[in-house]
């Protein structure tokens, strides 16, 4: 098989990973009372998102690729790489900002939580995703991957904080249009969020999780399902802050209800 041809079987097996995490639905919510109040100290140790910007239906009814979308999406053409890295470092800053804005805890600065000594010793660990035909996680700059309950809790303690949070990110070009038997399609495209976290305390019980997906105010026009992903990276810089937006609206409504 040519290289070219290899590379872009490649690109199409990581395209269908992508595909299989957006198929993901946004948890549960869950929030344990004593976990909240002004004298609380949580602090964020994971950020990571779904390694590739997914492309579906903008009404949230299915993924919705045409065959010319497929191609397109995985073909060498400015504008279409896909990786979420980019995204991922440029939308992560504001998400722990307005993460840090509530008033039912205190979020420990980021730059406190990396630089110290209990953080820089954590072990990472393994990014593989299951059924992700080899693909990894996507961890923000600076952090790790961790998420295992029981070395959360371990990390709370040496933190010597109340909690600490993880959070996880995937983003898609949500699609509104027409489609002619699977092979073209034309319409608008929208940037589209979603976000969870969860919380784990010093004894490594979840108490807090909760999510919320969020599309962007404008969309870009275009001709056939196929997205071009550096057009729509200020929408979902956009869809970004619409979803932690609606997170911390959450926060604030359920936490006063407890």
């Amino acid at each position: 098989m040519a290289a070219s041809a290899t590379k872009t079987v490649m690109r199409l097996l990581a395209l269908m990973a992508a595909v299989a995490l957006s198929a993901c639905v946004i948890i549960p919510s869950s929030y344990e009372t004593q976990a909240f109040g002004k004298s609380k100290k949580f602090a964020v140790v994971s950020v990571f998102a779904s390694p590739e910007i997914s492309s579906g239906s903008g009404t949230g009814s299915g993924i919705g690729f045409t065959v010319s979308g497929l191609i397109k999406a995985v073909s060498d053409e400015s504008g279409y790489h896909n990786d979420a890295d980019k995204i991922l470092a440029d939308t992560s800053p504001q998400i722990l900002k307005d993460i840090g804005s509530s008033r039912h805890y205190t979020l420990v600065p980021a730059r406190t939580v990396l630089d110290h000594k209990a953080y820089r010793a954590a072990e990472a660990e393994d990014t593989g995703i299951p059924l992700g035909f080899g693909k990894k996680w996507l961890v923000a700059p600076g952090y790790k991957f961790i998420k295992s309950e029981d070395k959360l809790g371990k990390l709370a303690r040496e933190l010597n904080v109340d909690a600490v949070m993880v959070v996880t990110l995937h983003y898609s070009a949500g699609f509104t249009g027409a489609q002619v038997g699977g092979l073209v399609a034309g319409g608008t495209h929208s940037g589209k969020v979603m976000l969870t976290v969860y919380a784990v305390d010093r004894n490594g019980k979840v108490v807090w999780k909760d999510g919320a997906d969020a599309s962007s105010d404008n969309s870009i026009g275009g001709i056939g399902e196929s997205v071009n992903f550096t057009r729509l990276h200020p929408l979902l810089i956009e869809a970004t802050r619409n979803a932690t937006k609606k997170l911390m609206e959450n926060v604030n409504s359920k936490v006063a209800s407890l």
